[in-house]
């Protein structure tokens, strides 16, 4: 189901279909993405379609740290591929007290997200003089438009579906000429329940996988 069904089905649930004007299948759509990204909030921890992964192999500078070129989410975890031991994860400030300016084996690291350019810094502690590491990060979530594919809903395609009750939800609240609040109530009560499913789908996934991977 691509977004432009979903918007279809929007438009059937809430006025026949046909009777939706290019208007309002425009708010249908700002109110998909409201949806959208609530869901992308209790479920980027745990859901791998949105990982990205860089490796990095290359002297350390402990002034600049690793710089990755793109605007997380959130920055996952980090991988010392030279002693094969994920480091731990701890704000700059307490690295810094911990280990100061150290150089040596890294123990853990901190991110810092850039708020004006496109990408986040990676600083290990204590600082090695070479690091090789694996860093993971959770991507931003996208914009929807009428126009994206399926395959960049970053939900598992039986499941699609649910973000139409969450979009109807803010639908029927609305004033122009859609409010309902029996049709929110059944439309907030199928989000709850089609948000648990997913949540539970992805989270049960995500940890099958890593049992899967500490038996390797």
């Amino acid at each position: 189901m691509n977004v432009s069904d979903i918007l279809d089905l929007m438009a059937d649930f809430s006025a026949g279909g046909s009777n939706v004007t290019p208007t309002q299948r425009v708010l249908f759509l700002r109110y998909l993405n409201l949806a959208h990204h609530q869901l992308y909030s209790e479920t980027a921890l745990f859901n791998e379609a949105v990982f990205s992964t860089q490796t990095f192999n290359d002297v350390y500078n402990a002034v600049t740290g690793v710089v990755i070129p793109f605007n997380p989410f959130l920055v996952s975890s980090v991988f010392d591929l030279h002693t094969r031991c994920e480091l731990s994860k701890k704000s700059h400030s307490e690295a810094l007290k911990l280990y100061g300016r150290r150089t040596g084996r890294p123990f853990c690291f901190s991110a810092s997200l850039q708020v004006d350019v496109p990408s986040f810094t990676v600083f290990l502690h204590p600082a090695p003089v070479r690091a090789h590491a694996l860093i993971t990060w959770v991507q931003e979530a996208i914009v929807l438009t009428a126009e994206t594919p399926s395959y960049n809903i970053p939900y598992p395609s039986s499941f699609h579906h649910i973000l139409v009750d969450g979009a109807l939800w803010y639908v029927f609240q609305e004033e122009g000429g859609f409010k309902d609040n029996l049709k929110a109530k059944e439309s907030k009560e199928r989000w709850e329940r089609g948000k648990q499913q997913v949540i539970s789908f992805l989270f049960n996934s995500f940890e099958d996988q890593g049992r899967e991977a500490s038996n390797v």
